[in-house]
């Protein structure tokens, strides 16, 4: 077959053959000098598909991903939602690779897409592909999102600058590309891009588009945080909207990010829009690797004997029942380890990824996030209601969604659940290590601003937890309290304690529906401390006591025959302790 009768067949150009037929020589020039040299070089740094196919760097074959793509069709949006780091910019930059009218066939010789010849026929260079990311389309205010969003649409446009001088374009759209290019647009024709780009892509080209857009939540994540979220969902339900919704100059289009945003409206009316989350059964082995692609991997490498270290630091994320690694993790964990197999493991990922919305949930922390956190640092689960369908917007205003943003954000990954509930656990150690560093710190420190020294205190009071009490007063005991305090005489001792306890509990009332009372009438009598949470309709009443010589079981007694004595239980929903003290020791009793 000649080359003018193979470019025929495939349905390409001369050129572009002759252009193929040099790439794959070269390519295959370069497979045998590898095949010499050993294991393919590693490059960390790009997220090029190009780029690493030409220069025969690693890579893991993902590209069943373009024939899951080109067989939903009839969806005119597909949404993939991944944690930072797991592959999303490489696999658009593949797509792009495939999809793109220059597509270059020897990029993907003896990838499996490759086998799918009529996939290939029908789709390899056929549609002009717009490839966007929006990883850097974010500012401090309104007018810095403007800015960068328009820097980042004219980056996006270069392949195409040389259409402003189209003979196939009207003049408006000549004027709207190079006013582009320039960074000139005023925010409605921004806001307008994509419908704008796909009009003009089609016109030139008589085909239609093919639209990538990468980390798209971005803008809408830092624009919660500074304060014109509005505005920008505004603009990004307009940019989605004209561009998408029911335009014939667009194929199809792929878009990543971290959450996805089904209460924002921004994907609303479109036909079949598909979304493939973290719980999507379907896309679960195109994005991270799978323990297969990590073996093959470390066996390339000579690093076989490393298999049980990768998994237990960088494996456990469950999607679609299979077992998926971070990719970033494993690929420079071979990288430190091909010169030295027995270094240490590091944790890659968690100095590679933003934290700040998961930290501006924790300032809403409440005690019981505190223990969830505690129970999953000991290695076990926590079942709790995922909703993965939320917006930035509604994020803070629950704080159950701070277990969805963890699991979207691949701090937890979770098992089959039912109605919308799952067990959720910590996947690996790196994430563990994570947890104990920062996400238990934080909660710590938000707790301590909002509840004071003593996080959970009323909570574990009006709950009648004595074990978790005592051991919080004895710690602040130890920590404060002087032999001065407790040396006045025996008949003060008690007043001081009652005193010191009570400024305690005080501090601790952070909501109107939680009163503290002493001395106040209940019953036949004055009890020393009285706790009411009227939202819950719980009631704690308190004696404190000095325990003489030490002697807490008579003091723990006597308080508790002085509540019975003064029928101090005339509420229903009433727990009744004793404090008794003495030095700088305490035990709490309820009855």
């Amino acid at each position: 077959m000649t080359q003018k009768e193979a470019a025929e067949y495939f349905g390409i150009s001369l050129r572009t053959y002759i252009r193929y037929e040099k790439s794959a020589k070269e390519i295959e020039t370069k497979f045998s000098a590898q095949e010499i040299a050993g294991p393919r070089p590693i490059d960390v740094a790009t997220d090029s598909f190009e780029k690493l196919r030409k220069g025969n760097f690693f890579y893991v074959d993902k590209t069943a991903l373009i024939e899951d793509l080109v067989s939903l069709r009839g969806s005119e949006v597909a949404l993939f939602t991944r944690p930072r780091r797991f592959g999303k910019s490489l696999n658009l930059s593949m797509l792009k690779s495939f999809f793109s009218l220059d597509s270059d066939p020897s990029l993907f010789r003896g990838l499996y897409i490759s086998t799918k010849r009529q996939i290939v026929e029908e789709h390899q260079g056929k549609y002009p592909t717009f490839f966007m990311s929006l990883k850097d389309a974010y500012g401090l205010t309104l007018n810095d999102f403007l800015s960068r969003f328009a820097h980042s649409l004219s980056l996006a446009l270069a392949p195409f600058a040389a259409l402003a001088d189209s003979a196939k374009l009207e003049e408006s759209d000549k004027d709207f590309l190079a006013k582009a290019l320039r960074r000139e647009l005023d925010p409605v024709a921004l806001s307008f891009s994509l419908r704008y780009i796909c009009k003009i892509l089609r016109a030139h080209y008589e085909r239609s588009a093919v639209v990538l857009l990468d980390e798209y939540d971005v803008p809408l994540e830092k624009a919660s945080s500074n304060g014109y979220y509005q505005q920008a969902l505004d603009f990004m339900e307009t940019l989605f909207s004209s561009g998408f919704k029911g335009n014939p100059d667009v194929a199809f289009a792929v878009l990543t990010g971290c959450l996805r945003s089904g209460k924002e409206n921004l994907f609303t009316g479109f036909n079949n829009a598909r979304i493939y989350d973290v719980l999507d059964e379907d896309s679960s082995s195109f994005f991270g690797f799978t323990d297969e692609e990590v073996r093959l991997a470390l066996e390339e490498y000579g690093l076989s004997a490393k298999e049980e270290e990768v998994r237990r630091y960088y494996d456990g994320y469950r999607q679609g029942g299979e077992s998926i690694y971070c990719p970033f993790d494993v690929v420079n964990y071979i990288l430190d380890h091909r010169a030295n197999p027995n270094a240490p493991a590091k944790f890659y990922w968690r100095n590679s990824s933003s934290n700040e919305i998961i930290y501006r949930m924790l300032e809403h922390a409440s005690p019981s996030l505190k223990d969830d956190v505690e129970t999953l640092l000991e290695g076990n689960s926590v079942r709790k209601s995922v909703n993965l369908s939320l917006s930035y917007r509604d994020l803070l205003y629950d704080e159950d969604n701070v277990y969805s943003l963890l699991l979207s954000t691949g701090y937890l990954t979770a098992g089959k659940g039912r109605d919308g509930v799952y067990d959720l656990w910590i996947p690996n150690e790196e994430i563990k290590s994570l947890f104990k560093t920062q996400i238990s710190r934080y909660v710590d420190k938000s707790l301590s601003l909002k509840y004071g020294a003593f996080p959970g205190l009323l909570d574990l009071t009006l709950s009648g937890n004595e074990e978790r009490l005592s051991s919080i007063f004895n710690a602040f005991f130890m920590e404060t309290i002087g032999i001065h305090d407790y040396a006045r005489k025996e008949t003060d001792r008690e007043g001081f304690y009652h005193g010191l306890i009570l400024g305690i509990y005080s501090s601790m009332k952070r909501s109107s529906f939680i009163s503290v009372h002493s001395n106040r009438e209940s019953g036949e009598g004055f009890p020393d401390i009285v706790i009411d949470d009227l939202e819950e309709n719980r009631t704690a009443i308190l004696e404190v006591k000095y325990a003489s010589e030490g002697n807490f079981d008579a003091a723990i007694e006597e308080g508790m025959s002085q509540i019975k004595e003064k029928n101090y239980g005339q509420k229903g929903n009433c727990v009744f302790g004793v404090i008794a003290c003495y030095k700088k020791r305490c035990v709490v009793k309820f009855r």
